[in-house]
């Protein structure tokens, strides 16, 4: 996977944090999911996350200082990751009505 600027610009892995907030994300509000479906939603989705946070850093001032200026980004970077993957997946969801989409 190609480095994106918040891994040239800071400390943070997105692309780990994406992974670890989908799976917080799918144990918590899925929890009849088997480890290969999670395995795929987490393959199909840690890409969008990582696009969205690299975008919104690269236009957005205020998430890009939330990023970089406290102890607490990773938790913050976390918690948007697992809010958009939480959105992303139930619009799918719901856009799919009676095919699954794992």
């Amino acid at each position: 996977m190609k480095n994106n600027i918040i891994e040239a610009k800071t400390c943070l892995l997105p692309t780990v944090i994406a992974q670890g907030a989908i799976w917080d994300v799918l144990e918590a509000d899925y929890p009849g999911l088997t480890p290969e479906q999670c395995h795929k939603i987490e393959a199909t989705y840690t890409p969008f996350l990582t696009c969205k946070a690299d975008t919104l850093y690269r236009n957005n001032p205020q998430f890009r200082r939330g990023i970089t200026s406290n102890e607490k980004s990773r938790n913050l970077l976390w918690a948007y990751m697992a809010h958009w993957f939480k959105a992303e997946y139930l619009r799918d969801k719901k856009k799919s009505r009676l095919t699954p989409i794992i």
